[in-house]
């Protein structure tokens, strides 16, 4: 079957919603290894939770509407607007950033986060026709101000993280004195070292983007919930929530224990390079799906 012929035919919006997913997040990624190799920076938000966030939230959300989502076709697009739009977003991935407005970091970041919004809706407009959005329109705006709210909360964490790791240190120095394992912490400057492995918990180790992350997903959550005419119980909705936040962070902990524990006595290389760049986003997906699965049988009320 040609190219062509394939962009023609009209598959249901589930699966294309994952497609479409998928190619913004290697765009992503392709724009990330594009602008360091060619203009020697590379955008990264406060916590890799966050880098993930839109792909988490939007997979959950159409995974809750499964049936909904898998059944419908929207109306085919023709190829010349196809390809339109998917210039537009190839245009948006390379675009060079090394021009004279933008002298300094804040409008570089600014107009990163700009581009990847706008390659994003480039690439659902590929696969999408307007109609789609505008019959989706609720779902889009609680994917859309969730993310950018926890977009603009990374820039807080930057001043807020560090009672944070002082908090994460007193744990693990009680933790590895129980365990009989010798440490030694720098609360000034956030350190913690084992067999001569030593940990920085800075800004992305201490867990504010897991927990505002959890915070987001939820509301969106329990917002669909409600949009698909379910009855919640608001006691229960407060208890799940609060308890979540607190269970955000104890995953975040956990990542940084076992980080250390595999930087001290398995491979520091692969403590800081492979386990740091994947275990937090792997362990937080795991506990969201694992914790909400059981939170939304929880606050539903029974009719």
């Amino acid at each position: 079957m040609k190219f062509n012929e394939i962009l023609k035919q009209n598959y249901f919006d589930g699966m294309k919603v994952l497609v479409a997913l998928a190619v913004s997040l290697v765009a992503g990624i392709a724009r990330t290894a594009y602008t360091q190799h060619f203009f020697g920076y590379a955008l990264h938000t406060t916590d890799p939770v966050i880098d993930y966030f839109f792909y988490a939230l939007m997979i959950f959300m159409v995974g809750v509407q499964w049936g909904t989502w898998q059944k419908h076709q929207s109306e085919s697009i023709a190829i010349k607007k196809r390809f339109f739009f998917g210039c537009l977003a190839v245009l948006c991935m390379l675009f060079p950033t090394r021009v004279s407005f933008f002298a300094h970091s804040v409008d570089r970041v600014f107009f990163e986060f700009f581009l990847n919004g706008l390659r994003t809706i480039f690439i659902f407009l590929y696969f999408f026709p307007v109609s789609f959005f505008k019959k989706k329109a609720e779902f889009f705006q609680v994917v859309v101000v969730c993310t950018i709210l926890l977009t603009l909360f990374s820039f807080y964490m930057d001043q807020a993280w560090q009672q944070m790791s002082r908090v994460i240190l007193w744990v693990l120095g009680n933790i590895f004195s129980l365990l009989h394992i010798a440490q030694v912490i720098n609360v000034s400057t956030f350190q913690i070292t084992i067999n001569n492995f030593t940990v920085f918990i800075g800004s992305k180790c201490a867990g504010l983007g897991a927990m505002s992350a959890f915070i987001m997903l939820s509301i969106a959550s329990y917002f669909l919930l409600l949009n698909l005419g379910k009855q919640l119980s608001a006691r229960r909705i407060a208890i799940v929530f609060f308890s979540g936040i607190i269970g955000a962070a104890i995953v975040n902990f956990l990542r940084i224990f076992l980080l250390l524990l595999i930087g001290a006595y398995i491979s520091p290389t692969f403590a800081v390079t492979t386990f740091h760049s994947f275990a937090g986003s792997i362990l937080f997906l795991f506990f969201f799906m694992t914790y909400m699965t059981w939170a939304v049988k929880y606050v539903m009320l029974k009719k």
